[in-house]
């Protein structure tokens, strides 16, 4: 399977979800599909990991929160809970008390916490450059698997509700940026 159709299978499904309210476009080189939802605009690349006797080819989803606020942070947000989820926590890598402080009031809103304790990632990153805030996630679908042994080839889709959570958890964290 090519980058394009792992694009392709990622549009077709947030499509698929959102109806008339979603557009995606893959770009002229095939190397990322901007994505929009109502409002929001978000971006997906693929990214391939060659392994022993096989690879992975992921999709990361990106989404710019804010411009203009330069900076220099890095959080690192994971679920908590042994058994079962029970929320989001955070680190800081790159940042302030301050930033901390400021992320800390972005997990206690409701909707944002709800979407991201059911959100299947792998990563989920936010990131404050010279550009301003972004995140950036990647998640346990939209993947495709090729291994050699055993042979298996595979397409891992998001499926509907990750599409959904993924939309509200950009959305949410865009209006909250905003907001500050």
């Amino acid at each position: 399977m090519q980058i394009k159709q792992i694009l392709e299978s990622v549009n077709r499904e947030i499509t698929q979800k959102m109806g008339d309210n979603a557009s995606c476009k893959i770009a002229d080189n095939g190397a990322y599909s901007d994505i929009w939802v109502n409002d929001l605009h978000f971006r997906a690349q693929p990214r391939e990991i060659k392994q022993f006797m096989g690879r992975t080819i992921e999709v990361d989803f990106w989404c710019e929160l804010t411009k203009n606020q330069p900076g220099n942070a890095k959080i690192a947000l994971h679920h908590v809970g042994s058994l079962k989820r029970t929320g989001v926590a955070s680190k800081v890598a790159i940042g302030s008390a301050t930033t901390q402080a400021q992320l800390q009031h972005l997990l206690d809103h409701a909707q944002l916490n709800t979407a991201l304790t059911a959100l299947d990632f792998k990563a989920f990153l936010l990131v404050q450059d010279a550009n301003g805030w972004h995140a950036k996630t990647h998640l346990m679908g939209a993947a495709w698997v090729a291994m050699a042994f055993p042979p298996l080839k595979r397409y891992i889709p998001m499926g509907g509700d990750q599409v959904n959570h993924l939309i509200t958890a950009f959305t949410q964290l865009a209006h909250l940026f905003k907001q500050k």
